[in-house]
């Protein structure tokens, strides 16, 4: 017997009916998977680093999120390449904060599968090298085979270059305070305390700048506009370094009012490029907003 049709049940009909015609099948459920959580705690890049929410990007219909914004500009051109990285960081995150029984089961498991499949990972370390292909990928290698002979030797100089901005950052930055305590005070000291903070400011601006190219690899653009902007304020930090050097040598040695006012105006304009420079450095690993209050 047929079921009569209330006008409650007739206005659901209709309601599912419009909104079948406005939105294309499994539209809903994209835009649901949009918004998901990242499917990984550990970047996929630096798989020792927690990821984080401001540094995502999707594949394959999933949110991916990464330690910085260096590992998300590596990822994006090539995901194929961490894919296999990526799918063993998301079955293996929950054992991470299990207890050690658990634990101890996860590790091995994974070991009885490395020795049931040891010849296909021996394959894949052959292709990337025997060092540890997380800091080279961190280092941005330019090639895959960096990691031998001097492109490996210039990817493990690479690792030096976060600590040795900390120079110019400080001696460039104390030659300019020291020329303006010079220049309220007229103290002599004052001049001989900016001059030995510009020489070694000069020259930890230049090593700190080769030392980046080997971090970042020989790109004239990055993938990432923050990174490309912090490579070549550096490397326009460290050329500049170089004027104000020469600038100051030559207002010391035959010091004239216009020498002089050059000198200090390069100068001012060196600092604020050294503190340009840190901003988007500190960007790279923190987000641009990583000094809101």
């Amino acid at each position: 017997m047929p079921q009569k049709v209330t006008f409650p049940a007739l206005r659901r009909l209709l309601l599912i009916g419009a909104l079948s015609g406005l939105y294309p099948p499994g539209a809903i459920g994209q835009e649901a998977a949009t918004t998901q959580p990242a499917i990984n705690r550990y970047c996929p890049v630096m798989t020792e680093e927690e990821a984080k929410p401001e540094f995502t990007t999707t594949y394959q219909g999933q949110t991916v999120a990464f330690c910085c914004e260096k590992c998300l500009a590596k990822f994006e051109p090539n995901p194929e390449r961490y894919a296999a990285r990526l799918a063993e960081l998301t079955s293996h995150d929950e054992p991470r904060s299990a207890d050690a029984h658990s634990a101890g089961a996860t590790e091995d498991h994974k070991h009885n599968q490395a020795s049931e499949n040891a010849a296909p990972d021996h394959e894949h370390r052959a292709g990337i090298g025997e060092a540890d292909d997380h800091t080279l990928d961190h280092a941005h290698e330019h090639e895959r085979g960096a990691a031998h002979g001097l492109g490996r030797l210039m990817a493990w100089l690479g690792k030096f270059h976060p600590p040795m901005v900390n120079f110019p950052i400080a001696m460039l930055l104390g030659a300019a305070i020291a020329e303006l305590l010079l220049i309220v005070t007229r103290r002599p000291v004052f001049a001989d305390a900016g001059r030995f903070c510009l020489w070694f400011g000069a020259i930890g601006a230049v090593a700190a700048a080769v030392l980046g190219w080997f971090f970042g690899g020989f790109h004239l653009v990055d993938k990432s506009w923050v990174l490309t902007t912090h490579r070549w304020l550096g490397t326009s930090t460290a050329l500049w370094s170089l004027v104000v050097l020469a600038l100051g040598e030559r207002s010391r040695r035959s010091p004239t009012p216009r020498r002089t006012r050059a000198y200090r105006l390069a100068l001012f304009a060196g600092a604020s490029l050294v503190a340009a420079t840190g901003f988007f450095g500190g960007s790279l690993i923190y987000g641009l907003n990583h000094y809101a209050w």
